[in-house]
C-alpha cells in the first residue's frame, strides 16, 4: 500500500471517527439539556414567580431553537424582576436578533440566498 493510500485510509479513519464524536457529543448535549430543562420546570412548579428559573429555562428553550418560548420565559422575568441585568441582557439579545429576522419566520429562512441570511441566534447568558 502506497504512502497515498495510507494517508486516504488514515483520513477516512479519522473523518468516521470525527463523526462518531460529534453525534456522541450531540447526544450528550440534548441529554444535558433535557435534563436542565426539566429540573428548571421543577423549579417553576414550585414556585411559578422565580425569575432566575423562568431566565434559566429561557436559556434552555432557545439552545433547543424554541426562541419564542425563550421571549415568553424572558419577558415573564423581566416583570418579575425588572432591575435584573442578566434577565434584561438576555432579552435584549434576543430581540435584537428577532429583529435581525426582518419578520422571517424561521421555516422561511431555508428559501433565503446564504448572502441574505441572518446572523446565528445570540447565545444566552454571554457577558
Amino acid at each position: 500500500m502506497g504512502l497515498r493510500m495510507k494517508f486516504a485510509s488514515a483520513h477516512s479513519l479519522l473523518s468516521v471517527c470525527l463523526v462518531a464524536l460529534s453525534a456522541n457529543a450531540f447526544a450528550q448535549d440534548q441529554t444535558r439539556l433535557e435534563a436542565n430543562q426539566f429540573r428548571f420546570e421543577h423549579q417553576l412548579r414550585v414556585n411559578p414567580f422565580d425569575p432566575a428559573a423562568l431566565n434559566n429555562l429561557a436559556v434552555v428553550k432557545a439552545a433547543q431553537g424554541r426562541y419564542g418560548d425563550a421571549r415568553d420565559l424572558l419577558e415573564r422575568a423581566a416583570r418579575l424582576a425588572p432591575l435584573s441585568e442578566e434577565v434584561r441582557a438576555n432579552l435584549g439579545r434576543l430581540t435584537a436578533w428577532e429583529a435581525s429576522l426582518g419578520g422571517v419566520s424561521k421555516p422561511e429562512l431555508a428559501e433565503i440566498a446564504p448572502s441574505r441570511l441572518p446572523p446565528e441566534p445570540p447565545a444566552l447568558w454571554q457577558p
